[in-house]
């Protein structure tokens, strides 16, 4: 049997590189929204389950700010 861990990746936003176009929350409101403060992107709820989302987002992203982390 193997011992070792399933790395769990999850996405997050590069906050130093986004430009607050919002284009992954139109595309995936799901999991993404915009700050009103700051006017750039987050995580709003990883728990949700738009994968197809998740990766248009990540696609469209024109300051690939949205990234796979541990």
């Amino acid at each position: 049997m193997d011992q070792r861990k399933e790395k769990q990746l999850r996405p997050t936003v590069n906050q130093g590189l986004c430009t607050g176009c919002g284009s992954c929350a139109e595309l995936c409101p799901a999991i993404f929204a915009m700050d009103p403060e700051t006017e750039l992107a987050y995580i709003r709820d990883l728990a949700a389950t738009d994968a197809e989302g998740l990766h248009e987002a990540i696609a469209c992203c024109p300051e690939d700010c949205i990234e796979w982390t541990e």
